[in-house]
């Protein structure tokens, strides 16, 4: 999870400037707690997830991996 959230900030920093590395960090912070999430409670955490699906598909895979 880690990995994921270091990665897609990286991704992220390198298209944002500066004015929005800000935004971007809360960002991928919210994303991380929701792998957290995931982790946690299972199912409810893969719905919770889906409503993040489109600021993070790595995020998904590498828990959805996890879990199965």
């Amino acid at each position: 999870y880690v990995m994921a959230h270091i990665t897609i900030f990286t991704l992220y920093r390198i298209e944002a400037g500066e004015l929005e590395a800000c935004i971007t960090i809360t960002m991928s912070y919210f994303v991380y707690l929701t792998c957290e999430a995931v982790e946690a409670s299972g199912v409810i955490g893969v719905v919770l997830l889906g409503l993040t699906l489109n600021m993070n598909r790595s995020c998904f895979s590498v828990s959805a991996i996890h879990i199965s």
